[in-house]
């Protein structure tokens, strides 16, 4: 049995679901969808290898793998 009450437990979870909920409006958005056209790529395997953040992330990946070692 856990040791939080049931109405901290239902709390939580109501809260997960309300920000899906937000974000799916937020993404579902008109105007957010016409910010973000024309800067990426269609393609999200092309847009992923051009993006510079990739090689940041695979280079602090590889260095958290070789400090774990």
């Amino acid at each position: 049995m856990s040791a939080n009450p049931s109405w901290l437990q239902k709390a939580g979870l109501v809260s997960a679901y309300l920000s899906v909920m937000v974000l799916a409006v937020y993404a579902n958005n008109a105007e957010v969808t016409e910010l973000g056209r024309g800067q990426r790529h269609d393609d999200s395997l092309i847009a992923a290898v051009t993006d510079p953040a990739t090689y940041a992330l695979l280079a602090l990946s590889a260095a958290v793998l070789v400090a774990a070692a």
